[in-house]
């Protein structure tokens, strides 16, 4: 990976291309907000895609970070349109990572009126495994084969 000022120097564009990204609405926090660039890079690395994001980003010119909101999204366009399963890894994650975040989730929960959450594992109580359900099998034949 990139050293020093050249790593920060892509964290401050992947912040502009997120930023550009996800226009949140106004009271809502945006990705430079959070500061979510390193969790959306632990998120990348953790998939073995860091390095093709990285890539796809320093296609963008050296002036993204500097221009007007619609040229950035023109460019943003430009290289969807250009590499669209790189770009579509990159767009995944970043909302993944946005919409996962605490002060995102919690405003999300709030609107919605119910947890932003997967039904399972938080919030029902399973009853307590019963090893008796067990005994048939057990006492069934030593081979998982029968004879036909």
């Amino acid at each position: 990976m990139v050293e020093g000022g050249v790593a920060s120097e892509m964290t401050t564009r992947i912040e502009a291309v997120l930023d550009a990204i996800f226009q949140a609405p106004p009271d809502w926090p945006t990705i430079s907000d959070l500061g979510l660039v390193a969790l959306f890079d632990s998120e990348l690395r953790d998939v073995g895609a860091l390095e093709d994001t990285y890539d796809l980003v320093a296609l963008l010119p050296e002036t993204f970070i500097d221009q007007s909101r619609g040229t950035r999204e023109a460019a943003l366009r430009k290289m969807e349109h250009e590499n669209p399963v790189e770009f579509a890894a990159l767009i995944t994650h970043a909302y993944n990572v946005y919409y996962s975040a605490p002060g995102v989730l919690s405003m999300l929960e709030e609107i919605q009126g119910y947890p932003a959450r997967p039904p399972l594992y938080v919030g029902y109580k399973l009853s307590e495994f019963d090893e008796s359900l067990l005994e048939p099998q057990r006492r069934g034949s030593s081979s998982l084969f029968r004879e036909v």
